[in-house]
């Protein structure tokens, strides 16, 4: 059976905004989202069987992105 694949780019403006935003979702992602940290970008390498399994995979990864960049804004 074929996968779907999906990259997200994520670019912050500081390199340890993105390494602790990449800390904070590995471990709920471990499994479903192989990141790559690149200096500020944060890449997100996502897969799923159909599309509606990749759209909850990429809902929930931006889920605990928002709530991490929310957090280190207080």
């Amino acid at each position: 059976m074929a996968k779907i694949e999906c990259k997200l780019n994520l670019e912050y403006h500081e390199k340890e905004t993105a390494e602790m935003i990449a800390r904070s979702i590995r471990p709920d992602n471990m499994g479903y989202v192989d990141c790559i940290l690149d200096e500020s970008v944060l890449t997100c390498h996502l897969e799923g069987e159909n599309p509606l399994q990749l759209l909850h995979t990429v809902d929930d990864l931006l889920m605990c992105v928002t709530v991490t960049e929310k957090t280190l804004k207080r």
